[in-house]
């Protein structure tokens, strides 16, 4: 048990560009979204412990999926599902319609803008809302953008 009063929910994201994979861990945060041209989106929803804070010695398990290029990760605090009167479980379906529906060649800024459109707000929107986009990018030979290639210094 834990005798602290203070409890925060987290994700952590790693990515390997060698690998094109995403490697996670939750803590008890809303569940990021993976959307790709093919697959359309889906909820990464497993849950690998509690809240931060409320069982501190209990190790943390982990999950890994592939990150398609042209894929795109959407990561959200609870403020941008949460809304008086409306099922949490609801508001992630919708919330991973909206992204199934984007368009993924459009730049960043424009789908961040998209999914803030479908959000509800004022007055039915009770916290303050953080949204993280990231897009795998496409390469034509194959490699991600930036990779330095073997045998570079």
């Amino acid at each position: 048990g834990s005798t602290s009063d203070l409890f925060a929910t987290a994700v952590v994201i790693v990515y390997d560009p060698g690998k094109g994979s995403l490697r996670w861990t939750n803590a008890g945060h809303p569940p990021p979204i993976l959307a790709s041209a093919s697959e359309g989106a889906r909820l990464l929803d497993v849950v690998h412990g509690s809240l931060l804070g409320l069982h501190a010695d209990t190790p943390f398990g982990d999950s890994q999926i592939d990150f398609p290029q042209g894929g795109l990760l959407v990561l959200y605090t609870d403020g941008l599902i949460e809304r008086r009167g409306s099922d949490i479980q609801d508001s992630l379906a919708s919330l991973a319609t909206t992204v199934s529906h984007l368009t993924l060649t459009r730049d960043v800024q424009a789908l961040c803008d998209r999914v803030l459109a479908s959000a509800f707000t004022g007055h039915n929107r009770q916290d303050d809302l953080c949204l993280l986009l990231a897009r795998r990018s496409i390469n034509t030979s194959g490699a991600d953008q930036g990779r330095v290639p073997p045998g570079s210094s």
